[in-house]
């Protein structure tokens, strides 16, 4: 099975996990862009206020359940595929099972997350990151975001409506971005780092948290986890636990896993292309 069938396969998991059959035959009418009806306020479905038609399809098709309240002038008309039909037999396929335990993690990591009350949102490169970044702050009315990460500063450089203003701080805004150590698909936990983890507590925190992955950062279990930060770290880990854990300091290889007390409003994004 070629990489893009996986992705699609992937896509269509986690949609119909969130929608179910009914929902997503629903949400498959799709309003033509040729059609401008009107809308509150005058405005028209064609107008690039909310998602524009340029952005890749699995972004709308990801988004709408998860984090987004409103998706208009979208037309997925596009949607089908133009390369060709791959020739192939099965029995030559080239997948790898790495690849294969990829696609299982990203799936299983979706539904735990989700389950627990996360908000997962999947894009394809850091173009469609920063989009959906635009996005989110715009449907959600936050005014700011702050984020503290020299790693978040770099991705983010240049990009005006995502900046932090002079004068704003962790206490005036409304939404928090940062990165994170590991994504564990076992129970949809996310293990952060010190630097990460160490604003969450305060009182100030806004109450949306931000975090921005991709697929190296997949671990299997809580274990494989804490093997691979303290090949990294000195320090002890902390974790987010949106379950039934939350306020648990736990304990795996003999390490103490802090419990990063804070907000339970967290957005997971997802990115297919590697961003570390």
């Amino acid at each position: 099975m070629s990489t893009e069938s996986k992705n699609n396969d992937f896509l269509h998991k986690v949609k119909s996990f969130f929608l179910g059959p009914e929902m997503e035959e629903e949400n498959a009418i799709i309003p033509n862009e040729n059609s401008a009806e009107e809308l509150p306020d005058g405005k028209k479905e064609d107008d690039a206020e909310f998602i524009t038609k340029d952005l890749n399809p699995k972004f709308d098709s990801t988004i709408k359940p998860m984090a987004v309240k409103k998706v208009v002038g979208y037309d997925d008309s596009h949607t089908q595929s133009t390369a060709p039909i791959s020739t192939e037999s099965p029995s030559t396929s080239t997948v790898t099972p790495s690849a294969q335990n990829n696609v299982e993690l990203d799936v299983q990591y979706a539904e735990n997350f989700t389950m627990a009350g996360g908000k997962f949102i999947y894009a394809e490169t850091k173009a469609e990151l920063i989009e959906i970044l635009k996005q989110l702050k715009q449907q959600n009315k936050w005014k700011n975001i702050y984020y503290w990460e020299d790693e978040v500063k770099q991705l983010l450089d240049g990009q005006d409506a995502l900046k932090i203003s002079i004068g704003v701080s962790l206490e005036t805004s409304q939404a928090a971005v940062s990165f994170c150590e590991y994504l564990v698909a076992s129970d949809g936990s996310i293990i952060l780092s010190s630097k990460q983890a160490s604003t969450r507590g305060l009182s100030v925190f806004p109450d949306a948290h931000i975090i921005i992955a991709d697929a190296t950062r997949l671990v299997k279990n809580l274990e494989e986890g804490v093997i691979k930060f303290n090949k990294f770290h000195t320090e002890l880990p902390f974790a987010i636990y949106l379950s039934d854990k939350v306020g648990v300091d736990t304990k795996s290889n003999d390490t103490l896993i802090l419990n990063a007390h804070g907000t339970q409003n967290v957005f997971l994004l997802f990115v297919d292309e590697p961003i570390y």
